[in-house]
């Protein structure tokens, strides 16, 4: 038999929210997406300097946009596990 905690975190996952959980989740959510807008800026800004990257750490161009391309299907796979958004 589960315990009195485990059924009460049960029901209240699946119950509706009050007004102050609704105020936390949203925060949360709000705080990954400004994350999330950030990172993928600075990855597109990034783009720019790629040359002069290239040049001081001796890697190809190549490299340094797959490493980008990566880092941008992270944040859009981040972006659909959170939000539900496909990119």
């Amino acid at each position: 038999m589960k315990k009195i905690d485990e059924n009460n975190a049960y029901s209240r996952k699946h119950a509706q929210k009050t007004p102050f959980e609704k105020t936390i989740e949203n925060a949360r959510k709000r705080a990954i997406l400004a994350q999330i807008y950030e990172d993928t800026h600075n990855i597109l800004a990034s783009y720019e300097h790629f040359a002069d990257v290239a040049k001081m750490t001796s890697m190809s161009l190549e490299t340094l946009e797959k490493y980008a391309d990566d880092a941008l299907i992270e944040l859009a796979n981040a972006m659909e596990t959170e939000f539900g958004v496909s990119a």
